[in-house]
């Protein structure tokens, strides 16, 4: 099957790592996206926010995102969202030299009087 977009690029490279034992996976059930760049960066990739709906529905307990979209990806509950900036960092995580923080966004606490937030609100 043919690879279409960017989105796959950190799964693959994961795969690939934890093949060739370069990183041991924790035991957990987590998901991947993002584009990576030449020199490792993980990039915006399209899509995040129902991608991990989807895994919510699915039953996954870990969204590794890219930096960039780590606030979209954090509004989905029930799913903690890690953001990585590089592929070195993942790895640095997996190998426990460093944690990565987790995210998360309360839509309702965004508004200055501490109202909900209101589609008025939403653009795009």
């Amino acid at each position: 099957m043919r690879k279409e977009g960017g989105i796959y690029d950190l799964p693959i490279a994961v795969g690939i790592m934890a093949a060739s034992e370069q990183v041991e996976l924790r035991d957990e059930r987590a998901i991947f996206l993002g584009e990576l760049s030449l020199d490792g960066g993980v990039r915006h990739a399209n899509g995040v926010l129902p991608m991990v709906a989807v895994c919510q529905e699915e039953g996954f307990d870990v969204a590794y995102v890219p930096l960039i979209d780590a606030r979209e990806a954090g509004v989905v509950r029930d799913v903690t969202v890690l953001s990585v900036d590089s592929l070195q960092q993942l790895v640095a995580h997996y190998n426990g030299l460093i944690e990565i923080e987790s995210h998360s966004e309360d839509l309702g606490k965004d508004r200055a009087d501490g109202a909900l937030a209101d589609m008025k609100d939403i653009r795009g």
